[in-house]
Order: structure tokens, then C-alpha cells, then sequence
């Protein structure tokens, strides 16, 4: 089968799935023998308009390429909210859904969690963007990576998550840099390193940041991101740092790596992104201090040339508090009157 349409744009071509003992949406075939191109739209899985808990044993199965799944609500699995999984499981689009929250809310929505992962993507499932999504209370991680590359996690708004934000190997935080150079066969995202911010200061709705990324040589888009609260983590008396989950997308900035020795070690470059906007406008955003989290996704082309390509993407790095700028002449990196 190939271009099959579940739901669409307008109310009345939504469906309601729930109850159902295994998939609710099931996208699968045997073998190479995978359906192509389905486009799964504004349908709810797992729930009714108001938000009941009528959850399937898993809201999304993906074993085949080519599928969008796009501006759905799936809550209330047993198991995973959206699964890919599988080598033929390429160039698949996650975005705009809501995962773990009722149909019907605004602002402040109720738990309605799937029990596992909120998206998980495994064994060797390749280039699933994941982008726009609201991932919430999920049993486990908000998006995990097993097993699988070159998979870019953007944009999407991380809360009330048991696990992590965005977990690369289903083991929690990595808390220190691996080395690109040689990751392992089919290591998740190649087990892209993490951002690591400097200095991060602002003033009324802008904000500017600095850091580091320490990675292979190649082209990289830095993302960042509000979170609420951030926590300290310690181990064995040793501070970690704290760390949280992306909830507000802030902006992003480009940057390249060329020191590396391909093959033997990583590369290591500085950025600075100005501005970075407060959400939703807040003209008040960053007059108080304010946690910013960042990730690294990997680019394949020059960015410059407008010609590129998202592969993996990292867990979000450690959190950096705000310095609250005294005045804001200079806040946005421009003099204004």
C-alpha cells in the first residue's frame, strides 16, 4: 500500500481510536515488503474530546518510510505514544502532535501520559525528524533513541516527563562528552555530543547565550530552550550540574568544527546566538533570571548554501541561569534609540 491517508485537516475527518489491545494505528509489513507514504492526521488515539482515559497498548506503530504523522493527540498507552522501529523505518516526519495530554486543553493540560517512552525510535530506524511536538508526562523519557542514526529532535516542548527530555541509548543523562570520532556501529545519533553554555544573559523578551561544543568536524545547528525549573544533580558527593527538559524554544544559531583529526579526535568550537526571544512575546521574560538548556544537531552540507540536511541530535546539555542585564541598550547586541 502507498499513500494512505488517516484523518485530515477538518474536525470531521478526525478519527477516535482507542481500547484497542495492541497498535492503535499500526503502519507495518513484513520484512522490506513496508507500507509507504501514509499521512496519519488530527486523529485522537488513546482519547476522547474530553481528554477520558481510553488508551490503546501503543498509539503509533512505524515500520516502514516515508509516513508523516502530523498534529494528532495520542495519550493514555500502555506502552509507547509513537513508535518507529526497524531498518526500513527511514525519512519518517513526527510533528505538530500532542503526546500525553488530553484533546481539549490550553495552557495547564492534565496528565494523560502514555506509560512508556513518549516517542521511541529503535533498531536502526534512520532520519525521523521529531519537530513542533508537546511530549508530556510520559512513564519514561520523552524521546528515546535506541540503536538508531541520524534521527533530528527540534523544536518540540518537553514537560512533566518521568525520564528525560531526550535520552540517546535509553540509559539517562549522559553526563560527559563522548568522542564522535569513532562511535560505536549504529550508536544512537552517533551519540552526538551536547552544547556546553558559558554565559547566558538578558533583558525584557531577548537574551543572548555563549558556549561550547566539543564534536567531530562538520557544520552543527545549536538549539535552545526555556525550561521551568532545573534540577541539581549529584553523584557520590560529586556535583553534576542541573539539568531539565526543553519546554520553550528560544532560537537557534549555526556552527562548523574544522580543528578535529578525523579518526582520532574531536574538534572544539565557541558560539554566541543573539537574540533569542522570550516565548509567547513576554516582554518581561528575562528580567528575571531564567534556566536555558541547548542542543546540537548534526548537519550534513554547509548552511550557508542553503543546502543541508539534519541528522542526529544530542540530549539537552546542562542548564545555565540568566544574568538579568541592568540595562537593555545593548540587550538584543545592537544600539537602539
Amino acid at each position: 500500500t502507498q499513500g494512505v491517508r488517516i484523518g485530515g485537516p477538518e474536525p470531521g475527518e478526525r478519527n477516535v481510536v482507542t481500547h484497542a489491545l495492541g497498535a492503535g494505528v499500526s503502519i507495518t509489513g513484513s520484512g522490506s515488503t513496508q507500507p509507504t507514504d501514509t499521512v496519519i492526521e488530527n486523529n485522537y488515539i488513546g482519547t476522547l474530546s474530553g481528554g477520558d482515559i481510553r488508551g490503546n497498548e501503543r498509539g503509533i506503530l512505524i515500520n516502514g518510510p516515508g509516513h508523516v504523522v502530523k498534529d494528532n493527540v495520542v495519550s493514555n498507552s500502555t506502552l509507547n505514544g509513537i513508535e518507529v522501529s526497524g531498518s526500513y523505518a527511514v525519512n519518517n516526519r513526527i510533528t505538530g502532535n500532542r503526546i500525553g495530554i488530553p484533546a481539549l486543553c490550553a495552557g495547564t493540560c492534565a496528565d494523560r501520559g502514555n506509560g512508556g517512552h513518549g516517542v521511541r525510535i529503535a533498531n536502526s530506524a534512520s532520519a525521523t525528524l521529531v519537530d513542533g511536538n508537546r511530549i508530556a508526562f510520559s512513564g519514561s523519557d520523552g524521546v528515546v533513541i535506541i540503536a538508531s542514526a541520524s534521527n533530528p529532535i527540534r523544536r518540540n516542548r518537553f514537560h512533566d516527563n518521568a525520564g528525560i527530555g531526550i535520552d540517546l541509548g535509553d540509559d539517562g543523562i549522559d553526563f560527559f562528552n563522548n568522542s564522535n570520532s569513532n562511535p560505536p556501529a549504529n550508536a544512537a545519533n552517533g551519540n552526538q555530543n551536547k552544547p556546553s553554555l558559558t554565559a547566558l544573559e538578558g533583558s525584557g523578551n531577548i537574551a543572548r547565550a555563549s558556549g561550547t561544543l566539543n564534536s567531530a568536524n562538520g557544520w552543527y545547528r545549536i538549539d535552545f530552550y526555556a525550561v521551568p525549573q532545573c534540577n541539581p544533580i549529584v553523584i557520590g558527593s560529586i556535583p553534576m550540574g542541573s539539568w531539565g527538559q526543553g519546554q520553550e524554544w528560544l532560537g537557534s544559531t549555526f556552527v562548523s568544527i574544522e580543528d578535529g583529526s578525523p579518526g582520532v579526535s574531536d574538534g572544539t568550537t565557541t558560539f554566541s546566538a543573539a537574540p533569542l526571544t522570550a516565548p509567547s512575546g513576554n516582554s518581561n521574560y528575562f528580567n528575571t533570571p531564567r534556566w536555558v538548556t541547548s542542543t546540537a544537531t548534526r548537519l550534513l552540507g554547509d548552511p550557508n548554501d542553503l543546502v543541508f540536511f539534519q541528522r542526529g541530535t544530542s540530549e539537552f546539555g546542562r542548564c545555565r541561569s540568566s544574568t538579568v542585564l541592568s540595562d537593555t541598550i545593548f540587550a538584543d547586541g545592537f544600539e537602539t534609540p
